[in-house]
C-alpha cells in the first residue's frame, strides 16, 4: 500500500514531527474542529491543540500529535500516557475528551492496546489516524493543507495510490497523431493501478513491464493516479 501524506512527510522534510503536527493542525483547524494550537512555553502541558475553554469553569478537547510511523513499542506508549496524564491532571483547564493523532493506520496490536488503555481511563479517548487525516485532506477544507504538501514535494494518496497533478503546455499539434505533447511517468517500486477513466481526449498506452506509461492528452492532465 501507497504511503499516505503524512507518512511520507519523513522522507520530504527535515524535521517530519514538527512538519506532522503543524499540518494535521492546520487541516483539524480549517475543517472546525479546534479552535487553535498551543505555543510551546515550559511545556505545552500535554496540549497541541484544543477546542473550549482554558478555564477551570469550561471544559477542554485537546487534542495530542505523535508522530509514530511505525508500530509501537514500550517508549511510544510510555509517551502517549504521560501525554494524557499531563492533561487530565492539569489544574488550568477541566479535561472533557482527548484525541491522539498519529500519521498512520495502526496495527491490530497497536489498537487492542490502545482500546485496552483508553478502557481504564475516566474521560473519552479516541484516535485519529492516518486514513481519517488523508479523508480530511481529500475535502475542500483541506486545500490549505493540500497546497502545503505540494510545496514540500509530497504526493496525495486516493483510493491507497499515490496522486500527482501536472499542468503541461500545449506545443502545436502532430496532424499524424493528434498528440500536442507526450508525458512519462515512471514508478519504480511497488504496484501500479492506472485510473480508470483521465480527461476527456486522453489516451493511456503502456510501455514496458518495467512500469513505464506514455500519457497521451490534449489538454492538462490533473489528479493522474500512477
Amino acid at each position: 500500500m501507497a504511503l499516505n501524506p503524512f507518512e511520507q512527510l519523513e522522507f520530504c522534510v527535515s524535521g517530519p514531527r514538527q512538519a506532522f503536527e503543524d499540518l494535521a493542525m492546520m487541516l483539524l483547524q480549517d475543517c472546525e474542529k479546534i479552535d487553535g494550537g498551543i505555543a510551546i512555553y515550559l511545556g505545552d502541558g500535554g496540549v497541541d491543540a484544543y477546542k473550549g475553554d482554558f478555564t477551570k469553569s469550561g471544559e477542554l478537547t485537546v487534542y495530542q500529535s505523535k508522530y509514530f510511523t511505525r508500530p509501537w513499542g514500550e517508549s511510544q506508549k510510555r509517551q502517549i500516557r504521560a501525554s494524557f496524564e499531563t492533561a487530565a491532571n492539569s489544574k488550568d483547564f477541566n479535561l472533557k475528551e482527548w484525541f491522539l493523532c498519529v500519521p498512520v493506520r495502526l496495527t491490530r496490536q497497536d489498537l487492542a492496546w490502545f482500546h485496552e488503555w483508553k478502557a481504564e481511563q475516566s474521560v473519552p479517548i479516541d484516535i485519529i489516524d492516518g486514513d481519517d487525516l488523508t479523508q480530511m485532506l481529500d475535502r475542500a477544507n483541506g486545500a490549505r493543507t493540500r497546497q502545503q504538501f505540494r510545496d514540500w514535494g509530497v504526493f496525495s494518496v486516493r483510493n491507497g495510490f499515490p496522486v500527482i497533478q501536472t499542468r503541461v503546455r500545449c506545443v502545436k499539434r502532430d496532424a499524424r497523431t493528434g498528440q500536442t505533447f507526450r508525458l512519462f511517468v515512471r514508478w519504480k517500486i511497488g504496484a501500479i493501478e492506472l485510473p480508470k477513466t483521465l480527461k476527456s481526449g486522453s489516451d493511456i498506452l503502456k510501455r514496458s513491464v518495467s512500469a513505464a506509461y506514455m500519457i497521451r492528452c490534449s489538454g492538462m492532465i490533473s489528479g493522474l493516479v500512477y
